[in-house]
């Protein structure tokens, strides 16, 4: 049976460098892979221009003899729609480097929530994998225990053995 690797991606070429480790290991491994991206809960997003009211423009135009704009229109964006467009952003964005792992196995998998360290967790643990494999800044001092560390929260879950690259 073959070892079942979680690699963790979140669309920065920081985050692409556990490739250069994953990809020969997955290979030589012939494993299956696990592609995840976790992508922060979506909010309404307005999507274009101020939403100006075509009246106030239309009456202006009128007053000084011109021919009144085209009214711009605000364009909001759903929650859902906002979530559903990032979800599939981020699935062609795992599906493209998916492509690196040549004749093995992969799924693409996007998750959403707050906390990407719980989402990576419980991801590993419904597909049982034997592995995660991850990018870390590798931060220390003040500023981890400020901002924390997904990836030490993953290795300190116990999940599963956690491969981490730190790229230079």
């Amino acid at each position: 049976m073959p070892i079942k690797l979680l690699v963790t991606l979140d669309g920065s070429p920081f985050s692409e460098k556990v490739l250069d480790l994953a990809v020969p290991l997955a290979t030589k491994a012939g494993a299956e892979v696990y592609l995840l991206r976790v992508n922060p809960p979506a909010h309404d997003v307005v999507q274009a221009g101020p939403n100006l009211d075509p009246r106030s423009e239309a009456e202006r135009a009128a007053l000084m003899g011109r021919v009144p704009p085209a009214p711009r229109v605000r364009e909001v964006e759903t929650a859902t729609q906002a979530s559903e467009r990032m979800a599939a952003e981020a699935l062609d964005y795992l599906r493209r480097l998916a492509t690196r792992f040549n004749g093995l196995r992969t799924e693409c998998l996007v998750r959403e929530g707050d906390d990407p360290a719980a989402e990576i967790v419980r991801c590993a643990d419904e597909l049982g994998v034997d592995v995660i494999a991850m990018a870390t800044h590798g931060r220390s001092g003040p500023l981890h225990l400020l901002l924390g560390s997904v990836a030490e929260s993953v290795v300190r879950s116990g999940v599963a053995p956690v491969l981490l690259v730190r790229p230079a």
